[in-house]
Formats: C-alpha cells, structure tokens, sequence
C-alpha cells in the first residue's frame, strides 16, 4: 500500500493488516486458559445471572468457578453470546475476537495521533509485537481488556481536547468495561486522573466522569459478594499478593524477569537500535549484554534462574540476556522522552509503561507477555517521537523502519505458529487418544489442565484430582508440558504407551526445558525461546501391580485391542 493510501485511509490499512496477520490462527485449538473462560460461557447460557456459580478441577481438586477465575465475567459473556448464535467451533469463536484485535490497533492508532505526527508508524510496533499476535490467537481476556482500555485513553484524550463531553463520558463507559474484563482496566483512571490535573486550564468538574468506573467495579464487588460471599477483587489481589510472597523469587530477579519479558515483547526496539541510539550507547548496550551473558554463565545465580534440573544452556542465556537489554532499552526510551518533552504527555506515558511494568513484574500473580500487552501502544509511541525528534522527515514509508516491522512480524508469526502447533497438538492427542481408547473396558483418567482437558473432558475422560477412585486395569494419561501434575505412585502404576507429536518450529512458548514462559515465568524468564526440534509427549500409564512392565504392556494392548476387535 502506497505512502498516499496510508495517509488518506490509514485505519483500512492498519485494519486489513491485523486481519492478514490473524486470519492463518482462527482454525486454532482452545488453548490455555481459554478453557475457564469457556466453562464460564457454559455456565452463563445455563443461568446467565450465576455466571460463576459451579465447581471445577483446574488444579488437583475440584474448587468453586470464583476461586479458581480471578478475572470479572465480560469476556465469558461475549462468549456465550457468539456461541449462543454461531456455535462453539474454534472458527466461529477465533472470528469473534478478531473484532477486539483490530479495536487494540485501531485504539492504538488513535491514541498515537495525540503524540505523534506519524501515527502509523507508532502502531506498527504494537501491532506486530509477539505479545499482540500471540494474545490475538486466543479467547482469553487480555486482548479485549487492552482494546477497551488503549481505546478509552483515546477517548478522553479527544475529549479534553474538544471539550466534549460525550467524549468524557464514553472513556468512563469504556475504562468501565475494561475494568469488568480484567480488573487491570481500572489503573487508566488515576492514568487519566494525573494527566487531566496537568491540564490546568480544563475544569475540575470534569473529574467526575472518572468516578463512574469505580462505581461500577464497587457495585460488581457488591454483586458478588451477594452471589458467593467473597469480594472477588480483593480475592484476586489477595490471589496475587500471595503467590508473589510465596514464591522463591526476590524481588530483583522478578524485576530482571519483567526486563526481559518487556524486552521480548517489544522486539522492534532491537532492530530500531541503530536509528535510536547514538554509537556509544550502542556500544555501551552492546557490553552490558556480553557482561551481563557471560556473569550468568559462570555464576549461580538464585539457584534455577535460567536453569533446568540445575543446568543452563548458554543459547537461553544469551537470548536472556539480550531480551532483558532491551528491556532496559525501553525504560531508557521512557526516561529519554520524559527527560525531552517535560509536559503532561511525557508523564502520561511514563506513568504508563513503569506503571504497567511494575504491575506485571511485582503484583500479578506471575509474569506473563499477556500482562505487558497494555504498555506495547506506548513503546510504539516512544520509538515515533525519538525518531521524529532525531531524523528530520520521518515517515512509515522509510525502508529502514518499514522493513524491521516486517522482520519483527515473521519473528512474532513464528512464535504464534509455535504456540499453535503445541495447542493442536493438545487436540490432537485427545482425539487420537479418543480414537485408541474409546472402547478400552476400563476407565480413562487424564492429568493436566489447559486446552488438553477441555478436549478431553469432550471426548468422555475422567480429570484425575487427588483422590481419583482409581482401580486396576484404568489407565492415566499424562501430557508431558502441562499444569499441576498429579505425581503417580510408581509401585501402582507402570506406563505402557507413549504417544509423541512434532512442534512445527524452532520456538517454544512456554516449556521449563527452555525456560519459556510466555502465559507465566514459572516456567521459564523469557516469553519465547529459540530451541531445538522438540515433541509434545503423552504418556499412557495402567493401574495395578504388575510382576513386570512387560506384563502390564501385555494386559494394556490385550484390553485395548480386544476390545475394539469385540466393537467392529
């Protein structure tokens, strides 16, 4: 598309690119936690006003929906309305959440327009970011809660600036929604708070809009409190606070995680670098990443920091290394800009990036890409004014900038393929497992969690918890990269099959051998790693006490194979 048609149609432009980008994941498994969300959906089509009022295994027992969901119920609500209409196809429910997608980009690009004279160019690096896309395959909360919430800023923004109300009054409306997606929406009242108390010419009265949305977050804690005797909000902060506390990570080595993380979520600021920075301070990144790779190979740092069965592998650290970098590169955008411009927006974004960091490193219940993707529109906004600020002339259509967008987006494609071959491959073990197992004439238990045992649970297995009546002859079937594994005894249970599928790519998303962890750090300090050719693994074990293992492989394929021979 030429330089005229982004500028005369820059929404169509940035809307058929989301497309073009998403459109190859919509056939994508149920992933995740997708699983929870559509549990809710089931739930609300059964007793819409009782959205968590049942019981699930999401970790070794059977817990009410409220403890286990620390998110409010909107996005369970647009489920189960699709669904009610079209279907629960991964098709139809991947369609419906292209609209929240695009609603990020084109919120995004609305709010650049305020900051910058290339808005454009200021939207590209959130919307090709690896956090963006790979959020943008699923049917989780975060993507529609950052839409909502970039959208909203967008919103009061034009309204301070026109002084009309109507403005005002749909940023409340929309930081209400937000907030009723993923209580995270709420922060972008005291973001606006601030930034409206810099405006000293704008009348105080206008504060007010900003009351609604805490009205509605305290007539929702009012709610369900009545409905199930908890305030959720403090549940889930209290959720949050615990699992922080509780964790074997001080506070530093969260704040290098959150670095990294950041870093690898917003790898345009890699590839900008020369553009960016001057060549001594390229030079001086350039040491404190070999510095910083070469103490983390030859100190124990924390015990398993970037190990696994306490081992390292130089290729994580160093790609550790350089995420966490760049990271650093992005708070020095921050401070740089805040540094230059010394007005309300410098701060709005300042308070925006530390301030979502901060969260993401330090508060939420663990580190993910997901929670970082609210602050991705500002790294994207930061780039703009430093290089319209250095480079005179500045536009999209610069083959130096247009072409490290395009790298930037095969990298982030590449890991969301990654993520989609592992949720396939979770789909389809169920089904083959489904296919081989169907007729076998005992019981077919499953540990593990995430898409694998929405599957699962849809084929007719049992979730195994912790007191599983399990009886000799059943089978337990385990996925080697899941959640809350239920050890087995092995005196009772001998394995006797192990299923293996190929991931389609050199990438994981989350995988402790790698030390991925894009959904949550406690599987690794990094959102994405590069890896060698690995297989998702479905161990099959049987109960019983069997003189030997060739005894219990006997039995198993005698049962099973009988069983399907007696069935045709």
């Amino acid at each position: 598309m030429t330089t005229l048609s982004l500028t005369r149609h820059p929404r169509v432009f940035l809307t058929l690119l989301t497309l073009a980008l998403l459109v190859p994941f919509l056939g994508k498994a149920f992933h995740m936690d997708d699983t929870v969300f559509l549990w809710c959906a089931e739930q609300i089509l059964r007793e819409p006003l009782d959205f968590y009022g049942f019981s699930a295994n999401w970790s070794d027992s059977p817990y009410p929906m409220h403890i286990i969901n620390q998110n409010p119920p909107l996005i369970a609500y647009y489920i189960a309305l699709v669904a009610a209409l079209f279907g629960w196809s991964e098709w139809v429910l991947h369609t419906a959440f292209l609209l929240p997608a695009v609603g990020f980009v084109l919120g995004t690009y609305s709010v650049a327009r305020h900051f910058c004279s290339s808005p454009v160019a200021a939207t590209l690096p959130a919307l090709v970011s690896p956090a963006f896309i790979v959020s943008s395959t699923n049917v989780m909360a975060e993507v529609t809660m950052a839409a909502l919430y970039v959208t909203a800023a967008a919103a009061w923004l034009h309204g301070l600036k026109t002084g009309l109300h109507r403005y005002l009054a749909l940023s409340a409306l929309l930081i209400s929604l937000s907030a009723m997606t993923k209580y995270f929406g709420i922060t972008m009242v005291p973001l606006l708070l601030v930034f409206t108390c810099l405006q000293r010419e704008k009348p105080r009265y206008w504060y007010l809009y900003l009351l609604a949305p805490v009205a509605v977050v305290v007539a929702y804690q009012w709610l369900t409190l009545h409905l199930y005797g908890s305030n959720l909000l403090l549940r889930a902060t209290s959720y949050s606070v615990s699992l922080g506390i509780n964790s074997e990570s001080s506070t530093l080595r969260r704040l290098a995680t959150g670095l990294s993380f950041l870093g690898g979520c917003t790898l345009s600021v890699l590839l900008l670098a020369p553009k960016l920075w001057q060549t001594r301070t390229l030079l001086l990144y350039a040491a404190g990443l070999a510095l910083l790779s070469g103490l983390l190979l030859s100190v124990d740092l924390n015990g398993h920091f970037l190990a696994f069965r306490g081992e390292r592998q130089w290729t994580v650290v160093v790609q550790y290394a350089l995420f966490a970098v760049l990271g650093v590169q992005v708070i020095a955008l921050t401070l740089s800009d805040l540094n230059h411009h010394r007005d309300d927006r410098a701060v709005l974004l300042a308070l925006w990036v530390l301030g979502t960091l901060t969260f993401a490193s330090l508060v939420n219940w663990s580190t993910n890409a997901r929670t970082l993707l609210p602050l991705t529109p500002v790294v994207g906004i930061l780039i703009v004014r430093r290089l319209e600020l250095h480079h005179p002339g500045f536009s999209v259509a610069r083959p130096w900038y247009a072409l490290p967008m395009a790298m930037v987006a095969a990298v982030s494609l590449l890991v969301a393929f990654a993520d989609q071959s592992w949720a396939n491959n979770q789909q389809l073990a169920a089904r083959k497992l489904a296919m081989d197992l169907g007729k076998y004439p005992h019981r077919v238990w499953f540990g593990g969690h995430w898409g694998f045992q929405w599957y699962m649970e849809k084929y007719g297995a049992l979730t195994l918890v912790k007191d599983s009546p399990i009886e000799p002859g059943d089978l337990v079937i385990k996925p080697d990269n899941n959640s809350n594994p239920i050890p087995l005894n092995e005196r009772d249970f001998t394995r006797v099959e192990v299923k293996s599928l190929p991931i389609c790519c050199r990438l994981r998303t989350m995988s402790a051998t790698t030390r991925a962890g894009f959904y949550s750090d406690f599987y690794g300090e990094l959102p994405f790693t590069f890896a060698p050719p690995q297989q998702d693994e479905f161990e099959i074990y049987i109960a019983g006490r069997f003189a030997t293992p060739d005894e219990a492989q006997a039995y198993y394929h005698y049962s099973r194979d009988g069983a399907q021979q007696a069935a045709e």
